[in-house]
């Protein structure tokens, strides 16, 4: 996890024998979990990982990631905005269906010339108290320009103490995970 004042980042690895796909371990989702709870109130919390935890319809390829729903669903129980991803070389941003749907998987396309659907490019990603603004920067040939913009809107419980989530208790879902 590396925390600056006002962002929490948390890194993902995989261990599924055929790394064209993924798989999630439980209790280091668990661990991740617990160590983006501890980031401060009111900090965006992302975890970065390689694979989509949830499945995008409609992109050129699958994450297919064993358990992912049940680690999306628990990072959001977590109160994590953003869980970054690559794999499908296809921007998208989606809510994760939990709660106040205020948690999003994002998908960020590729600087390769082997496209999949979408031009070379790259992710923005801006936000303020209210708003996560997620800019899909696409190559045209001689710079990069705005392809795509998702506007969401940002997890309100997470910036008042009363109603972040416990840095100590984790939450039911997180507590299930077997």
């Amino acid at each position: 996890v590396i925390g600056v004042p006002t962002i929490s980042i948390s890194g993902w690895w995989q261990a599924r024998p055929n790394w064209s796909k993924g798989v999630i371990d439980l209790d280091q989702t668990r661990r991740a979990a617990e160590a983006l709870r501890q980031a401060p109130i009111g900090a965006l919390r992302i975890l970065a990982c390689h694979h989509p935890l949830i499945e995008m319809v409609g992109t050129p390829m699958t994450g297919d990631v064993k358990r992912g729903d049940e680690a999306a669903l628990i990072f959001a129980e977590a109160g994590v905005d953003l869980i970054m991803t690559g794999h499908v070389h296809v921007p998208f941003a989606m809510p994760i269906p939990l709660a106040d749907r205020c948690s999003y998987a994002v998908g960020c396309g590729t600087l390769s010339h082997r496209e999949r659907g979408a031009p070379p490019g790259f992710n923005q990603i801006d936000w303020d108290a209210k708003t996560i603004t997620v800019t899909a920067l696409a190559w045209d040939g001689v710079s990069y320009r705005s392809h795509q913009i998702w506007r969401l809107p940002r997890r309100q419980d997470t910036r008042k103490a009363a109603t972040a989530p416990s840095p100590v208790e984790p939450g039911a879902l997180e507590k299930a995970a077997v």
